[in-house]
């Protein structure tokens, strides 16, 4: 069987992203057959330096006159590809290992998807970033080893061009989160089965306590959207939270609880920042999750 050509599509948003390039460049084999695509979404920042690292090797950088969102943005890298296998990466991760990008690569040759994982540095960050880095040690870590749909994640992932086609990322999905677990439901959906393979890379952006809460809360809005007006009925659970919501509404003890959670929302989100507690961050996301409901079920 002949190889095939890798596009390695990255989205771009927050920084210079030479770092990543070079180690990306440093380990892949002289033999393959591939292509580097940036698509910045920061209609304020040009990254000149990303820029010129690009062009001086013959590859696409792509500037958004205006901000796409996640989903489009990632919808229009794959547009732009040109080979058959494609490796979506994050501005934010890098490599563990030389191996990475053979791996996928190679993976990629008899599997429609492959997801490897991100992992986090093992060193602690200053106290202001810790609620961040806890919560991906004990939540995220893990994601290379769980075969489960709902918790597929867009950070770092290698899927065919025709699967992707088939799928596509939902560009009503605007706002930051969950986009990825649509796709995971919608990979499901189409029966596509995920390779999973211990080649993880590092998630090295990591916001502060404050500024994580805030995106977490702007996620579970985002979930909700999703949930109410874009995935179909059989799509609707994507996430633990919202299995653990539904079991617990189906008894008034459970309704109570959801009830309490939701009144001490201020408290859980104090608790969140200054303890820098994943405890506490995931009470908040589901006292958040449970205003939500509550609203809709008046209107």
């Amino acid at each position: 069987m002949t190889e095939q050509g890798l596009s390695i599509l990255i989205p771009q948003f927050n920084q210079e992203i030479t770092a990543l390039l070079e180690r990306l460049e440093a380990s892949i084999p002289k033999y393959m057959t591939y292509e580097v695509v940036v698509a910045n979404d920061n209609d304020q920042a040009s990254y000149p330096v990303t820029q010129e690292w690009l062009n001086t090797r013959g590859f696409r950088f792509i500037q958004n006159a205006k901000n796409l969102g996640r989903s489009k943005n990632r919808n229009q890298l794959a547009d732009a590809s040109q080979y058959d296998l494609l490796l979506f990466m994050d501005e934010d991760m890098m490599p563990k290992n030389s191996t990475c990008i053979e791996r996928y690569h190679e993976a990629l040759q008899n599997n429609d998807v492959v997801v490897g994982g991100h992992i986090y540095e093992e060193k602690k960050p200053k106290s202001s970033y810790l609620l961040h880095w806890r919560y991906g040690i004990t939540n995220e870590s893990k994601t290379s080893s769980n075969k489960e749909h709902k918790h597929f994640s867009s950070a770092v992932f290698g899927i065919k061009k025709s699967c992707f086609n088939a799928i596509k990322f939902n560009e009503s999905i605007v706002d930051y989160g969950h986009e990825d677990s649509l796709f995971g439901a919608s990979l499901n959906q189409y029966h596509y089965q995920i390779q999973f393979i211990d080649e993880p890379c590092y998630h090295l952006g990591l916001y502060t306590n404050s500024d994580y809460v805030e995106r977490c809360r702007t996620a579970i809005k985002t979930l909700y959207q999703i949930e109410r007006s874009i995935a179909p009925p059989e799509s609707h659970v994507l996430t633990r939270l919202q299995e653990y919501y539904t079991t617990k509404n189906r008894t008034g003890v459970g309704r109570l609880q959801l009830s309490v959670i939701q009144l001490m929302q201020p408290f859980w989100k104090r608790v969140a920042i200054q303890w820098s507690s994943v405890s506490g961050l995931q009470l908040y996301k589901l006292s958040c999750y449970c205003k939500l409901k509550k609203r809709d079920s008046k209107s």
